[in-house]
């Protein structure tokens, strides 16, 4: 098949695929013998490469989020330094968190367990922020503005978009980018993927791989910033 060069590689790949499973239909149907398609026609794609935030771009972030509430400082600053997805930030509860060690245990992929560490910064602002409310062990830890409800991924993720916007960022500001933000800046100090691998909940360090095909001078430029 002639590779249609005016087309990306994801779009060329996506239509080989559903003629690959029309083909596949017609074969089990008994209306075709094999498929005429070749997996050799299957480009393979390269996987897009993590997307951080630039260190000028979290100061405008954080700039952003102090004029708005407590819980969205400490929101920010837990996703900035724990490295966690955003589903496990959404199920902590109050329990879960130790300030004094600021460790907070987390329930990641498969229902596994872990503990994620955070800055000393973020856990002064989760202490000023559940002073501020009626504290109770199972309680979300992180609740919807005025009331003691947990707030919804949903939630998370406008009054994220919403500071990114404000911040004026060149993109969208959803949470999994804290994530890879968090990551980019552990390699660029020189932590081992193994390392980086465990603080995020990684099943298979080879995920964690992708963190490592980032070019030697985003690497090197990622250190200068962070560390000078």
């Amino acid at each position: 098949m002639k590779y249609q060069g005016h087309l990306k590689e994801v779009t060329y790949k996506n239509r080989i695929s559903i003629l690959s499973s029309f083909y596949t239909f017609c074969v089990q149907e008994g209306h075709l013998e094999q498929s005429p398609i070749k997996k050799r026609w299957i480009p393979r794609c390269p996987k897009a490469l993590p997307k951080y935030i630039e260190k000028n771009e979290v100061a405008k972030v954080r700039q952003q989020t102090e004029r708005t509430s407590l819980r969205n400082q400490a929101i920010v600053e837990f996703l900035l330094t724990s490295g966690c997805r955003i589903g496990e930030v959404h199920q902590l509860n109050i329990k879960d968190i130790d300030l004094e060690n600021r460790i907070a245990r987390v329930v990641g992929k498969g229902k596994k367990i872990r503990d994620v560490h955070f800055s000393d910064k973020c856990a002064v602002l989760i202490e000023r922020y559940l002073d501020s409310r009626v504290k109770k062990p199972l309680s979300p830890l992180f609740t919807r503005l005025g009331n003691e409800s947990r707030l919804s991924i949903a939630g998370y993720q406008k009054f994220l978009s919403d500071i990114g916007k404000r911040a004026g960022l060149s993109t969208s500001l959803h949470p999994h980018r804290f994530r890879h933000t968090f990551a980019t800046e552990l390699l660029a100090k020189g932590a081992e993927l193994s390392f980086i691998s465990d603080e995020l909940g990684h099943k298979d360090m080879g995920t964690t791989q992708i963190y490592a095909r980032l070019p030697n001078y985003v690497i090197i430029s990622q250190y200068r910033k962070f560390m000078g």
